[in-house]
């Protein structure tokens, strides 16, 4: 494989929490000349390793010179004749901002700044006269199968989807008679091929139905033969119905 010589910095930090095993690490932040070797790794391109501690390169080494042979590396070079001389250099580090972390709560003047600003929002959804809502996220699990992967780890199975359509239908009645049933698409978890469902239930306060007849809902599962087309004439009935430009309909794929 493909390697070169890097030169550059280190830099190494005071860990939050010390180990239980291994190297602590050092006591206080720290930075120093390095150097280290890189390989080519197909498909992944230059990888560092660092010989010196028999690791990966990470987010601290800091490289400044690539090259073939390490000679080259170096920022001056040529020859002098005998001479006395001194040589010295000096390396600093500096944090100009750190996050919050658990390992590293707020201090008192950080909550006391938040605590001032979260009053400042509440003062100011007051006098827009906003309200606000928060709701929860029950888990529903069948008493069929409480240990099947649908109802624990996986994000599809062959009754997952009957039993939430059939669920929905059950609060609408009980809570939102001429409520408007809503199919859509939900959380697209990373590594999983699909999107979850959405579904809602969205009713008016006073009563006044929003859908009248839940017959015209389509039912999971069944071919109504319609096509995009169909949704096309009924996107346009629609926008003349409330007088809204067409133009401003979007087509979703």
């Amino acid at each position: 494989m493909a390697a070169r010589f890097v030169s550059g910095y280190l830099i190494q930090l005071v860990a939050d929490v010390k180990p239980l095993e291994g190297p602590a690490g050092p006591s206080a932040d720290f930075t120093d000349l390095h150097a280290w070797t890189g390989a080519y790794l197909p498909g992944a391109g230059w990888v560092g390793f660092d010989p010196t501690s028999g690791l990966l390169a990470g987010e601290g080494h800091i490289p400044l010179a690539c090259t073939p042979d390490a000679s080259s590396a170096a920022p001056i070079f040529g020859r002098i004749e005998s001479c006395k001389t001194e040589f010295r250099h000096e390396m600093t580090v500096e944090r100009i901002y750190e996050s919050p972390r658990v390992t590293k709560p707020y201090t008192e003047q950080q909550w006391a700044a938040i605590e001032k600003l979260g009053s400042q929002v509440d003062a100011d959804l007051r006098a827009g006269d906003v309200r606000l809502t928060m709701g929860g996220e029950p888990t529903f699990v069948s008493l069929d199968d409480p240990d099947g992967a649908e109802w624990t780890t996986a994000a599809l199975g062959p009754r997952k989807l009957q039993r939430a359509v059939e669920l929905l239908g059950r609060l609408r009645r009980r809570f939102a008679p001429g409520g408007l049933l809503h199919f859509g698409q939900g959380k697209w978890y990373p590594g999983e091929p699909l999107p979850r469902w959405a579904f809602g239930c969205y009713w008016r306060k006073d009563g006044v139905p929003i859908w009248e007849n839940a017959s015209l809902i389509a039912e999971d599962g069944r071919y109504y033969r319609y096509t995009a087309e169909h949704a096309r004439q009924f996107l346009e009935a629609l926008t003349r119905r409330l007088q809204v430009d067409a133009a401003f309909t979007i087509a979703a794929y």
